[in-house]
C-alpha cells in the first residue's frame, strides 16, 4: 500500500478483514507510514526503498501524486 492517508487506511482495513497475509506500507513521511502500518499489523518500507513492485501481487497506490509512483521494468 503506497500512501498513509485516509484511502490507504481504508484499504488496509479491508485487506486485514479479507485475511491478507503479508502487507507492506510505504509512505514519503516515515512517521505517518510507520504509524499506519503499526495500527494495521503491516510491515513498513521506506519510500525510497519500497519493495520491488514487480514482485508484488497487488499494489494499491493511495497517493495524491500527479505523477506515477511505481516504475515497472
Amino acid at each position: 500500500v503506497l500512501g498513509a492517508g485516509e484511502t490507504a487506511a481504508d484499504v488496509l482495513g479491508q485487506l486485514r478483514r479479507a485475511g491478507a497475509a503479508r502487507v507492506t506500507v510505504s509512505n514519503r513521511s516515515a512517521a505517518a507510514g510507520m504509524a499506519l502500518a503499526a495500527r494495521h499489523g503491516a510491515a513498513y518500507a521506506e519510500w525510497d526503498a519500497r519493495p520491488d513492485a514487480a514482485a508484488a501481487d497487488v499494489i494499491f497506490a493511495c497517493t495524491a501524486s500527479p505523477v506515477p509512483v511505481v516504475d515497472l521494468p
